[in-house]
C-alpha cells in the first residue's frame, strides 16, 4: 500500500557548488528527485564538461504511515573551455531540472616562488609543429607534502595524446624547500592543420597536512593545474614527398648480401629504416622495386619504438 502513496510525477531539483571556478578545477552538480529508480541522463553535459565522478544516496521517510523517498545524485564537472557556461537541464524520469550557469576563469599555475606546496610545470617541444609531427609534452608535478592522487592530461580535438615511456620520480631542492617530483611525458600528434588548444594538465588527490605540533591531521583534498598551450599546426609543404613523414632524420640500411647466389634458392635481403622523431606506427611499409628474373616474397615487418632523450625513435 505504501507504493500507492508515491506521486505519479516527481520533481527534480539541481544545485551547483561552486558556481565560479578556474580551468582544471571542478564543481559538483547535485540533483534531487522524488521518483524511485529514475537516474539522471548526463549526456547533455558532455559538450562542455568532463564527468569526473558520480555518486548517489537514498533517503526514506515514513510519516503517519505515508512512505516517501528522496534520491540525491552528485556528479563532478570539469569544464572543457573558459567563459560563462550553461549547465543544461537534466532529464530525471518524468521531470527535468532547471538549467544553471557557471563562470570558468583561466587557470593560474602555481610555483615555488609563490610558496605553493603543490604545483605543476608543463613543457612542450614546439608550438609550431607540422601536421602529424610527433611533439613531446612533459608534465612535472612538484609537491612539498605527502600526496596521493592522479596527474591527468586531456587530448585536444583533432589530435592524439599518449604516454611516452615510464613515469619518473625524484626529489629536488628549490629555494631551500624540499619537493618531491613526479614527471610524465606524452606524445602529441596533430591530425589537422590550424590552431590547436592543448588543455592544462591537472592533479587531483589528497594530502596529509601537519599541525603546529608536527603531527599529521586528517587528509584534505588538493589540486593543481598546469599551463595551457596554443599551437599553430602547419600543413604539409606543397612539395613534400609522399608518404608524408614529419621527422628530424631518416636512415635506411641494407644488410650484407652474399657474393654469389644460385637460381631457385632463396636469398634474404634485410632492410632497416630508422627514424628520429616519429613512432613505428607512423612509418610506411618498405617495398623493393621490381627485380627482373626474381620473385619477391616480403616477410611481415618488425616494428619497435625507443627513446633518445625525450624524443621517440622508430
Amino acid at each position: 500500500l505504501a507504493w500507492h502513496c508515491l506521486p505519479a510525477f516527481g520533481a527534480a531539483r539541481a544545485t551547483l557548488m561552486p558556481d565560479r571556478i578556474t580551468m582544471g578545477g571542478t564543481a559538483t552538480l547535485t540533483i534531487e528527485t522524488d521518483e524511485v529508480n529514475a537516474a539522471p541522463d548526463y549526456a547533455p553535459l558532455d559538450t562542455h564538461f568532463v564527468l569526473r565522478g558520480q555518486s548517489s544516496s537514498v533517503q526514506t521517510v515514513i510519516n503517519n504511515g505515508a512512505y516517501s523517498a528522496k534520491t540525491t545524485y552528485a556528479v563532478e564537472l570539469e569544464p572543457r573551455v573558459e567563459g560563462i557556461l550553461t549547465v543544461p537541464a537534466i532529464r530525471v524520469g518524468n521531470a527535468s531540472t532547471e538549467s544553471l550557469s557557471i563562470t570558468v576563469l583561466p587557470a593560474v599555475p602555481g610555483s615555488a616562488a609563490s610558496g605553493d606546496p603543490i604545483y605543476i610545470e608543463s613543457e612542450i617541444s614546439t608550438t609550431t609543429p607540422y601536421v602529424q609531427q610527433a611533439v613531446t609534452y612533459t608534465v612535472r608535478l612538484y609537491y612539498a607534502m605527502q600526496v596521493n592522487g592522479e596527474v591527468s592530461s586531456r587530448a585536444p580535438d583533432n589530435a592524439s595524446l599518449q604516454q611516452l615511456g615510464e613515469d619518473r620520480q625524484s626529489q629536488v631542492d628549490i629555494a631551500g624547500r624540499r619537493y618531491g617530483l613526479f614527471e610524465r611525458r606524452y606524445l602529441l600528434i596533430a591530425e589537422k592543420s590550424g590552431p590547436l588548444s592543448l588543455p592544462p594538465a591537472s592533479f587531483r588527490g589528497t594530502a596529509q597536512a601537519s599541525n603546529a605540533n608536527g603531527f599529521f591531521t586528517r587528509a584534505q583534498n588538493v589540486s593543481a593545474v598546469g599551463q595551457a598551450f596554443q599551437l599553430d599546426v602547419r600543413p604539409q609543404p606543397s612539395n613534400a614527398p609522399q608518404p608524408w613523414l614529419a621527422a628530424r632524420s631518416v636512415a635506411l640500411v641494407r644488410g650484407d648480401l652474399p657474393s654469389t647466389a644460385r637460381a631457385g634458392e632463396p636469398l634474404l635481403v634485410e632492410l632497416t629504416v630508422s627514424v628520429d622523431g616519429a613512432t613505428a606506427a607512423q612509418l610506411p611499409d618498405l617495398e623493393l622495386p621490381p627485380i627482373p628474373g626474381a620473385q619477391v616474397f616480403p616477410e611481415p615487418a618488425q616494428r619497435s619504438d625507443s627513446l633518445a632523450g625525450d624524443q621517440p625513435v622508430a
